[in-house]
């Protein structure tokens, strides 16, 4: 899974999630990708029928994060390396940030190439889940307890 995919499921399903990191995935909003992108201009058609309404209710990343900001500030932390599509990820930073979403946005010398990207930023990555899987589990314990104290 590319990083639309990541960023789409963090956003549609924050309860499952604490972290999501971002390598250089092309985030694409609908207007991009029946205007801007020769790659998804063929392909919008076959995958969503030519609908916005229907690409929006189940496949925009943009969308999911305009319905479950409340669910994700404070929750979810965002990383972002860069690459080549710098100009769509700083369009979702800004989108995020416009919603009071943070992110981790980290610039790059690196093309579009995982290897490069991980030798560059790689260690601020594992770095940060190991940061957020121990908040989720502190949380997780604290609920057990609080459970556990309620009778529950």
């Amino acid at each position: 899974m590319g990083g639309y995919g990541a960023s789409l499921l963090a956003v549609k399903f924050p309860e499952l999630f604490s972290v999501c990191i971002n390598y250089d995935g092309g985030m694409w909003n609908w207007e991009d990708m029946i205007s801007k992108s020769r790659k998804w201009q063929p392909v919008v058609p076959i995958l969503f029928d030519n609908d916005k309404i229907y690409y929006e209710s189940n496949s925009s990343p943009w969308k999911f994060a305009d319905i479950n900001k409340d669910k994700i500030k404070g929750r979810l932390q965002f990383r972002i390396l860069v690459g080549s599509l710098g100009l769509r990820l700083q369009k979702w930073q800004n989108h995020l940030n416009s919603l009071g979403i943070e992110m981790d946005y980290v610039d790059t010398v690196c093309r579009h190439n995982l290897k490069c990207l991980h030798e560059k930023a790689g260690d601020g990555s594992f770095q940060l889940m190991a940061e957020q899987f121990a908040k989720a589990m502190a949380s997780k314990a604290k609920t057990s307890e609080e459970l556990k104290a309620e009778g529950k």
